[in-house]
């Protein structure tokens, strides 16, 4: 997910450090090899989405971990103020991680 959006999601909770953890495509070559796998490729690739409803693409996917600690009452507000930071058109940047690797 696009930094942009951490950056505009976390001050209003702060002090949570999240579920996420991102390695490298490096980093995942380096884990597959040391658990015993050869001929590893791994590589990261781009994955914009452009969704046709924002509001409610971030309340169930984008932003549904950060929302879980918030009262309800408080949720849509929240939402809201994190498209409203992000421009138009909306497009959350992921990055896919690719990996093939054989054990043999």
């Amino acid at each position: 997910m696009q930094d942009a959006i951490h950056a505009v999601a976390h001050p209003a909770l702060a002090g949570w450090p999240g579920p996420w953890n991102f390695p490298t495509a490096a980093d995942t070559a380096a884990r597959l090899r040391a658990a015993g796998f050869h001929d590893v490729w791994t590589w990261s690739q781009e994955w914009p989405v452009q969704p046709e409803d924002p509001h409610e693409y971030f309340a169930t996917i984008v932003l549904g971990s950060h929302l879980e600690r918030l009262p309800e009452d408080q949720r849509a507000d929240f939402v809201d103020a994190v498209l409203a930071q992000l421009g138009e058109p909306v497009v959350v940047h992921y990055v896919r991680l690719n990996l093939l690797a054989r054990r043999i």
